[in-house]
């Protein structure tokens, strides 16, 4: 057949990318080198140029998130949706208060925008599973930023555990004098 190597099975042998990676850190003395193929031209950098940069677009891709989050307080601010109200009270008048009250709102409406929770008298509804860490951890965040709660906080219970609760409290009052 055309195309295939002489002599053996006729079964080509595929090349390893391991085995790649190494030829090329040897070519290279050892040094780990990114390749960017643009227009024709191959420019190759050490990896501590590569790692300046993905720090460099960590630090933008921060900066993003913390200017949209901001504007997002801004918007709760200016627009009081029910559930701003309902966590935070009114718009303070002063400017300290208000900010205190933007930033707060910019952090719930950042994790309600994020992860796309729009019950419009909850702010942050129920915990995230925790197989998703990201959604869990901002879910904390939010729950940080509404502050305390009077009486008991229930809302990390598991539906079991409020089951529980309840069975409970039915068995107590059972027996309890009048």
């Amino acid at each position: 057949m055309p195309g295939m190597p002489r002599g053996g099975s006729g079964r080509r042998r595929p090349r390893s990318w391991r085995r790649k990676a190494t030829l090329l850190q040897r070519a290279t003395l050892g040094c780990y080198v990114a390749a960017v193929v643009l227009a024709g031209l191959v420019f190759v950098r050490p990896w501590s140029a590569w790692l300046a940069a993905a720090v460099l677009l960590a630090g933008l891709w921060c900066q993003r998130e913390a200017t949209f989050a901001r504007r997002l307080g801004e918007h709760a601010a200016d627009m009081q949706p029910l559930w701003a109200r309902q966590a935070f009270g009114p718009l303070p008048d002063d400017p300290v208060g208000r900010a205190d009250w933007e930033q707060r709102a910019s952090v719930v409406a950042a994790f309600r925008e994020r992860y796309g929770y729009a019950h419009p008298g909850d702010p942050i509804g129920p915990e995230p599973a925790k197989t998703n860490p990201e959604a869990h951890a901002a879910w904390h965040s939010a729950l940080h930023a509404l502050g305390r709660v009077d009486g008991i906080d229930l809302r990390g219970c598991t539906d079991g555990n409020l089951w529980l609760r309840r069975s409970c409290y039915a068995r107590e009052t059972a027996w309890a004098p009048p």
